[in-house]
């Protein structure tokens, strides 16, 4: 935790170090860039220049294990003019290739899908699961000369994390344990996100902003207050513990507490807060997941009133650490906080989770692939523990929905403020724009990105 005047405590793990760490006001932000110029937002020439010194040598998400879940499964990974395929071959390892055949360049595959060999559609060139050549039509006479050994797929290296497959076009870059480092990899194996699925929302959608506008408004509390002011009454938007670690970054988000903008609340209140949450999350006839939780303490007169020791917040620990052990998923590597809270991350360059005990809410953005600076590609998926004889079943699988579908209320104000940020961006006339304190995740993802940059 360089980045800020806080020494932690040696002898805590890894995450109380994280939950007892600095906070906003312990940050030393004239490290990073806290005034930025508008035109990386905007300018063709600065996304030429990640086009070239960025994608290509970066560790990327392309996406998670269990959508690649037997032999034969195959999962399509788009950016920009790139595409790539995950295969997960016949001796069960996952493996990335250049999805284009040897022949004439012919894409094999698209979306997502499971055959027993990748075949090109075009001249029905054929390829084994671990990417040699096995046929090439009218092979005697067409190409009477042939090394199949030397017409085998184009191989992209290839990595595995907490369930999530990453890939990285450079051959020569670090490799993924380097490139996540060891205290990000203690942080986040504790939550075992390999045992997660895809569940309810695994879906793609154009979005009319830059990739970097629509990440930021992940990596960042301060515009909460105004955009999601339903969330004030359940989490803390104010008081959030800060870790750096090398390109990537995370803060803590207290759960099952209010903002200090709202004062003192009542135990009503948030009880009432956590229904209208999952309203916004789930739709209205929602259940409300605190309700129950509370019935022992509540009054005739409907107030709640708690003994000492008990807490909305420890209550809603217990419950999650007891419904996950009854399930049996082991948490035992977790502390308390990390049974209520959410850790929200940032893996360099262009993926954020949001992390909990039972789930991974992932976003990521990527450039258009028209190389129109103006959009991107939002890629929304929420990763949940299920029972592992359930987990096939219940996956859901990756969609594309139009631009103007919803995605529940609270991404929906997401979704409508960004492109709202990236037409301001663009007015010439506004030449740099500055960051708050509470905003210094976003100065520290810039100062990265101009070092991979070279600017």
């Amino acid at each position: 935790m360089s980045a800020s005047t806080y020494t932690p405590e040696t002898h805590l793990s890894p995450a109380q170090r994280l939950e007892s760490g600095p906070k906003v006001a312990d940050l030393d932000t004239s490290q990073w860039l806290m005034e930025l110029d508008t035109q990386r937002y905007w300018s063709q020439e600065f996304a030429d220049l990640e086009r070239d010194r960025l994608w290509p040598h970066t560790w990327q998400i392309a996406c998670h294990a269990s959508e690649v879940p037997e032999p034969g499964h195959w999962f399509e990974y788009r950016l920009l003019d790139q595409s790539y395929l995950i295969v997960r071959g016949n001796d069960n390892e996952v493996r990335g290739f250049i999805n284009a055949c040897r022949h004439r360049g012919n894409a094999l595959c698209e979306g997502h899908g499971h055959s027993a060999r990748l075949t090109c559609p075009f001249h029905l060139w054929q390829y084994e699961l671990d990417g040699r050549l096995r046929r090439i039509s009218d092979e005697a006479e067409e190409f009477p000369a042939s090394e199949k050994a030397d017409l085998g797929l184009i191989p992209v290296r290839t990595s595995v994390f907490g369930g999530f497959v990453f890939i990285n076009p450079d051959p020569d870059a670090p490799s993924l344990d380097d490139y996540l480092g060891d205290e990000v990899k203690e942080l986040l194996e504790p939550y075992r996100m390999e045992e997660l699925i895809p569940l309810g929302f695994n879906v793609s959608q154009s979005l009319a902003a830059n990739w970097k506008a629509g990440i930021e408004a992940f990596i960042e509390q301060y515009h909460v207050h105004a955009i999601h002011p339903q969330v004030l009454t359940t989490s803390d938007d104010k008081d959030m513990h800060y870790g750096f670690f090398g390109d990537h970054d995370v803060f803590t988000v207290a759960y099952a507490v209010p903002s200090p903008r709202l004062g003192d609340v009542t135990p009503e209140r948030i009880v009432k807060g956590f229904g209208s949450m999952a309203e916004a999350i789930q739709g209205p006839g929602a259940i409300n997941p605190m309700e129950e939780l509370v019935t022992p303490y509540r009054g005739e007169d409907g107030k709640i009133a708690f003994p000492p020791g008990v807490t909305l917040r420890t209550l809603f620990q217990q419950a999650n650490r007891a419904a996950a052990e009854a399930d049996g998923q082991d948490v035992s590597g977790m502390t308390d906080n990390q049974m209520s809270d959410a850790h929200s991350w940032l893996l360099f360059p262009n993926t954020t989770m949001v992390v909990r005990a039972r789930e991974t809410l992932l976003f990521r953005f990527r450039p258009d692939p028209s190389g129109d600076p103006n959009r991107c590609i939002f890629d929304v998926v929420n990763y949940q523990w299920v029972r592992p004889e359930d987990r096939e079943k219940l996956s859901t699988p990756h969609s594309w929905v139009p631009e103007d579908q919803s995605l529940g209320l609270v991404l929906d104000q997401d979704r409508e403020q960004i492109p709202r940020q990236q037409r301001g961006l663009r007015n010439r006339a506004l030449k740099t724009v500055v960051l708050a304190r509470n905003e210094a995740r976003i100065g520290h993802f810039h100062k990265t990105l101009n070092r991979y940059l070279g600017v």
